[in-house]
C-alpha cells in the first residue's frame, strides 16, 4: 500500500512533510504549502482518508511506516521536516521513535 500524496515546490530543496489531522486530509494544508514554493513539500493523505481512504485500516505505526517510505522515496536525500497536527503530530512522533 502506498499513499496518495501532493509534491510541489523546488525538488531539490529541502522537503517539508505534512500530515493532517483526524477526519482531515493533506487539503487543510493547501495554505500553508501555497506560501513555501521554494521548498519541496509532501502533502500525503493518511490511511483511510482524503484520497487515501480505500487505504485500510488506519494505524498510527502502519501510517509511520508509509510515511517513512514516503520519504525515502521522494523527499530530497531521503531526509524531511515534519509538521503535523493532531492525528498527525502523533504518525511525526512515531516517525521519530
Amino acid at each position: 500500500m502506498s499513499l496518495s500524496f501532493q509534491e510541489t515546490g523546488n525538488p531539490s530543496a529541502p522537503t517539508i512533510v505534512f500530515l493532517h489531522g483526524g477526519g482531515g486530509a493533506g487539503w487543510m494544508w493547501a495554505p500553508q504549502v501555497e506560501q513555501l514554493g521554494e521548498f519541496h513539500c509532501l502533502v500525503p493523505d493518511l490511511p483511510e482518508q482524503g484520497q487515501s481512504v480505500s487505504d485500510k485500516p488506519f494505524s498510527i505505526a502502519g501510517s509511520a511506516a508509509l510515511v517513512a517510505d514516503l520519504i525515502c522515496t521522494h523527499a530530497h536525500h531521503g531526509k524531511a521536516h515534519l509538521v503535523g497536527l493532531s492525528e498527525g503530530a502523533q504518525v511525526a512522533v512515531a516517525l521519530m521513535a
